[in-house]
């Protein structure tokens, strides 16, 4: 498959660099944007974005303008985000709201109901020209292209697109593809969580990522396999599954992040891995992480405050839609309507950010939109249950797992949700 030369040019950088510290001084937010902020990422920096929008976050509809700075460029050269699904996201907001970006390019205006302070409003209409030319282009691209192919022809000179898009983000990565055509070539760059960078690509079009060695202390405890110990990165062997134990250069020791990678190969001594999959019950959205923890005490407070007698519940990672969403399944006494539904909906999200304000970040900035509650049948959790048992769970070890991780379990929520 022919690639184009990858050239440094100006692009669309979608990693958010907005960051927090706590009144004690203690950092706090994405570790992307603290990579980014101190230009540790491999990423071009040239970008499509005014300098105007830069320190800006909540209170901006981010989503826009990054739709609207990038189909007005023809040149752009590279997308980069720090998960593939961002971009899926960026893409179905443009698919979506294309006859409005188009007429906002042509008049050159920001229209008044894109939410942001008016000081930058103002700032940028200030350096805005109507530009009635790229708009007809626009209009005649979306008029005669279906989606497969038409990012190349938005933006001619397009020839890298970079995020994460293996292990979980396969798909996203697989849609992006057909959005570009054959000529684009895709770098998935940095492969870390929130103790540590882990991994970097080994090259462009390659899903396999070499260890940082200088980043951490890694060891590794094989899958499925009984050690003695866990084993250090020049004793792993190809095609084998391990979880990685970190410890960091802030003093966490010896941690389990719950992730499990597979070996590839090796570069002397140092191991290549792919991502293959999570061990605990974590639901990870746009790189925020919504441990068990988080998820128990927002229920137990949500419970306080709505009044309902909730008899079990579990959690869906909605990743088909756009942008992502949770789903909350659960079982009541109670009838519920459908709009209790969504004002329920809403105080779940509210008690969910006072446990993770990353998620309330993400929902104010449209990376994730607002969660949705499914009541189902009373005596779903026991058919689960008895479903669990026909797959050869033991009854006195079954317990109701909060987030679903499968088809089979899924399929069987929705089957037994009821429409109100």
């Amino acid at each position: 498959m022919k690639k184009r030369g990858i050239h440094c040019g100006r692009g669309l950088n979608t990693v958010e660099i907005e960051t927090h510290t706590t009144q004690s001084g203690i950092k706090e937010g994405l570790i992307s944007a603290y990579t980014l902020q101190s230009a540790r990422l491999t990423i071009p920096v040239i970008t499509c974005f005014p300098k105007e929008i830069f320190g800006y976050g909540e209170g901006v509809d981010m989503k826009y303008l990054k739709a609207f700075y990038a189909l007005k460029d023809r040149d752009l050269a590279y997308m980069a985000a720090v998960f593939m699904s961002n971009l899926t996201d960026l893409m179905t907001y443009i698919f979506e709201n294309t006859d409005r970006l188009i007429k906002d390019i042509a008049q050159g205006h920001i229209s008044n109901d894109i939410v942001m302070p008016e000081i930058l409003r103002t700032n940028l209409n200030k350096n805005l020209r109507p530009d009635t030319e790229r708009a007809e282009e626009l209009r005649k691209i979306f008029r005669e292209h279906s989606h497969s192919g038409i990012m190349t022809a938005l933006w001619p000179k397009l020839c890298i697109v970079i995020g994460i898009g293996t292990g979980e983000f396969e798909g996203f990565a697989k849609k992006m593809r057909d959005y570009c055509g054959e000529n684009v070539s895709f770098y998935h760059e940095t492969y870390s969580s929130s103790e540590a960078l882990i991994a970097n690509a080994v090259d462009v079009e390659c899903e396999d990522y070499r260890i940082l060695t200088d980043s951490a202390f890694f060891e590794f405890i094989p899958v499925g396999e009984k050690a003695e110990r866990p084993l250090l990165r020049h004793e792993l062997k190809v095609g084998q599954l391990y979880e990685i134990v970190i410890t960091n250069w802030s003093g966490l020791y010896r941690y389990r992040i719950k992730d499990v990678v597979r070996v590839t190969g090796f570069e002397g001594k140092n191991p290549l891995i792919r991502f293959a999959y999570r061990k605990n019950q974590v639901i990870n959205i746009t790189g925020v992480k919504l441990t068990t923890e988080h998820i128990t005490h927002a229920m137990k407070e949500f419970e306080k405050t709505t009044g309902l007698h909730i008899a079990d519940y579990t959690l869906y990672p909605d990743t088909s839609h756009s942008p992502w969403r949770i789903m909350l399944f659960m079982e009541t006494e109670e009838e519920i309507s459908s709009e209790q539904k969504i004002r329920y909906a809403h105080i779940f999200d509210e008690k969910l950010s006072a446990m993770n304000r990353e998620h309330g970040r993400m929902l104010q900035i449209g990376e994730t939109d607002p969660s949705v509650i499914c009541q189902v049948e009373r005596n779903t959790f026991r058919e689960y249950r008895e479903f669990r048992m026909r797959q050869g769970a033991s009854q006195n070890q079954i317990k109701t797992s909060r987030v679903i991780n499968s088809p089979e379990v899924l399929k069987l929520f929705m089957d037994h949700t009821r429409i109100s």
